[in-house]
């Protein structure tokens, strides 16, 4: 009976051995995982950043090929803008004096 007893008390010390073995390998496992998983979302972050810059370079770049297209096309309105004037400036003067002339009749 006594040694009943002892292997009882000697199987229950090894289990509970084997418990705290088990909960130690659990915990520097999901330790593990945890840093895994830290790494993971960390390396994800900075590709993200990375492509949040090349695509910010990117529109930044297409922005000012549209600016500079806009800008083209502005100066381009505004030479035949004064084109046209310079070409009726006389005309457009002397009809503007012949109407101020002419309501004052």
């Amino acid at each position: 009976m006594k040694d009943m007893v002892k292997e009882i008390l000697t199987a229950n010390e090894k289990a509970k051995k084997s418990k705290k073995k088990a909960e130690i390998k659990r915990f520097k496992f999901v330790g593990k995982m945890k840093a895994r998983l830290d790494e993971k979302k960390s390396d994800y972050i900075d590709k993200a950043r990375m492509n949040i810059k090349i695509i910010e370079k990117l529109e930044k770049s297409k922005a000012e090929v549209e600016i500079s297209r806009i800008k083209d096309e502005y100066e381009k309105t505004l030479r035949k803008i004064d084109e046209i004037y310079l070409k009726n400036k006389q005309e457009w003067c002397a009809q503007i004096f012949n109407n101020v002339v002419e309501k004052k009749r």
